[in-house]
């Protein structure tokens, strides 16, 4: 296993604990530092219907390890298509492999 596997992995899991907290079904820790982009604003845009999430800012290198805010940054690298899928579609997926 080299290195470019675990930072693979270890984005995946992140992404799937960022779904999870997107579909409520993690623990309240988690959905407590992570905030979306509401569709109930008055403003239609682009990122409320891609259920983007708001990356909080860092003044330091370290604070962007935090998953407050590596979380939502990787979210938001996904494709749209991949975020707006639904949590019984990947429970179906699970069971392929």
């Amino acid at each position: 296993m080299g290195i470019t596997d675990n930072f693979i992995k270890s984005r995946f899991k992140i992404a799937s604990l960022m779904h999870q907290v997107l579909h409520q079904r993690c623990p309240m820790y988690l959905s407590d530092l992570v905030e979306f982009n509401s569709v109930g604003t008055q403003r239609r845009l682009r990122s409320t219907t891609t259920r983007a999430a708001v990356v909080r800012r860092t003044r330091t290198q370290f604070g962007r390890r935090a998953f407050a805010v590596l979380g939502p940054d990787i979210w938001n690298a996904l494709p749209p298509a991949i975020r707006t899928v639904a949590p019984q579609t990947l429970t179906l997926l699970s069971g392929v492999r």
